[in-house]
């Protein structure tokens, strides 16, 4: 079959005494392309035809919107997925099979809610690329809140943000940077989390901050993988009025995610007791540890 998309035949039998006839259906699919400016808002499937499936879900954290792309995806350097429209803010789940995330030099996926929070008790709103187990991201794209440091002004506030089920991600930036956005300690829960069995390369910054001078916190970075090569981590709160703001904490763990094929070398290497920790842990390594498992210790280098 050379067509892409749904096909399908009427099938007729007949044995001489009886007869029936069926619709025989296939869906020939191919990798996903998105080369212009798409709404991905768990309401609209621009590729609904091209076999990528959305269950819309309740639009929450524990049932979200969950787009399946069922041979990979790519998005071109004019493409860019936007996860809100002006009337969409919900939990979105992008889950690639069969494939890698491809995203050239200039796309970007637009992670941004469509308005500040509210005030009050909100609970929070959340993005989560899931490649799988086995694919990875590759390039040089950009995961944003549609703020940069040109346009600090602008009130809008990322999803929280988990990279999961992934191999190897390799990213230009990752801006996730708050303008106005928060209150009653919100953005306390929009962290970023990448957990991945391979390698997290970006080539930019990693940013979650807040860029008000009477604002409110930062949130927290988590990364997870076999090595990890950023151009800068930032997690700073802006604030100069009164009081204080929190700074977002960062936690770098590489040769600790599940398995890391470095990590299983090194296991191969020097036995089970093997034993990775951070700089600021060695104090709490007992004396009778040292010179009986091998220790990789890991330290970041600002």
């Amino acid at each position: 079959v050379a067509d892409l998309g749904s096909n399908e035949w009427q099938i007729a039998v007949s044995d001489g005494i009886g007869s029936g006839t069926a619709c025989l259906k296939l869906v020939v699919v191919a990798p996903v392309v998105v080369s212009t400016s798409e709404a991905w808002d768990g309401e609209a499937n621009p590729h609904g035809a091209d076999g990528v499936l959305l269950d819309k879900g309740q639009g929450t954290e524990s049932s979200p919107a969950i787009y399946t792309v069922p041979l990979g995806l790519t998005v071109t350097s004019t493409g860019k997925i936007s996860c809100s429209t002006n009337s969409s803010d919900k939990s979105i789940r992008i889950r690639v099979r069969n494939g890698n995330l491809a995203m050239e030099a200039g796309s970007s996926i637009d992670v941004s809610r469509p308005t500040r929070y509210s005030t009050g008790t909100v609970s929070r709103v959340v993005f989560t690329l899931d490649l799988d187990g086995t694919n990875s991201i590759t390039g040089s794209g950009l995961i944003t809140s549609g703020i940069t440091n040109a346009t600090p002004t602008v009130n809008r506030c990322a999803r929280a943000v988990f990279i999961t089920n992934v191999n190897n991600v390799a990213l230009g930036n990752i801006s996730l940077l708050l303008n106005n956005g928060v209150a009653n300690n919100q953005a306390f829960q929009r962290p970023l989390v990448i957990t991945a069995s391979g390698d997290v390369a970006v080539a930019g910054k990693v940013e979650n901050m807040d860029l008000d001078t009477g604002g409110n916190g930062a949130s927290d970075v988590t990364i997870l993988g076999g090595a990890i090569s950023l151009g800068g981590v930032d997690t700073r709160a802006s604030r100069t009025s009164v009081g204080s703001a929190y700074a977002g904490a960062i936690v770098l763990k590489a040769l600790q995610a599940p398995g890391d094929p470095y990590r299983a070398a090194l296991v191969d290497a020097y036995g089970e007791a093997l034993r990775v920790c951070p700089l600021e842990e060695v104090a709490q390594i007992a004396p009778p540890e040292w010179g009986r498992s091998a220790i990789v210790v890991v330290a970041t280098i600002q």
